[in-house]
């Protein structure tokens, strides 16, 4: 076992959050523009600040690869507690292969937008920022069945010296909870 790949590979988890996150903060994308918004605004919103757009959608697009890598170390771990035949294993780093196509292509639509500022109309920047926000809710299909084949593993290792701490386990279940309830109410409420 590569222990010093392991590792590198997990500590890209907490610098994919830096950079994703930095990056949506840096773009103006972090809070997302309220639904209310009119054409007019979401158009401005992408022309009065290109360059910072294009720079924060850079170190999103960056981020990905490290969410693959951390997903790997993590799938690694987990067949070391389901064994041989690891279909939970392979079920997770398959969905986390699937996760950062969710990412890529709504910036690529967030480039388009700002590429050419003042030269698209409103309308236009409008569909291309909707295109942007709606696959964020479709990683939902990934991460929330991530997180929980994820902690139905960890909680299935009777072991004396778990792989993983059984908190961690709980943390997967809880946080697929979460996003599931928050996504529901997003939903009761349109």
């Amino acid at each position: 076992m590569n222990t010093r790949s392991q590792s590198l590979c997990a500590w890209s988890g907490p610098v994919y959050v830096l950079l994703f996150a930095g990056g949506m903060i840096g773009a103006g994308f972090f809070p997302p523009p309220p639904e209310s918004w009119s054409a007019a605004q979401i158009a401005a919103l992408y022309t009065d600040h290109p360059t910072r757009i294009m720079i924060g959608i850079l170190f999103v697009m960056a981020a990905q690869g490290l969410w693959v890598a951390f997903s790997s170390a993590v799938t690694v771990q987990l067949r070391r507690v389901e064994g041989r035949h690891s279909v939970l294993a392979f079920t997770q780093l398959a969905l986390a292969a699937l996760t950062p196509l969710l990412a890529i292509f709504p910036m690529l639509y967030q480039a388009a937008a700002a590429l050419r500022p003042g030269e698209h109309p409103a309308d236009l920047i409008q569909v291309l920022s909707d295109l942007t926000w709606l696959p964020f809710i479709g990683a939902w299909f990934t991460v929330v069945p991530q997180w929980l084949v994820t902690g139905i593993v960890i909680l299935g290792d009777q072991r004396q010296r778990p792989v993983f701490p059984r908190w961690a386990g709980y943390a997967n279940l809880w946080l697929a909870r979460s996003e599931e309830r928050r996504v529901g109410k997003e939903c009761r409420s349109r």
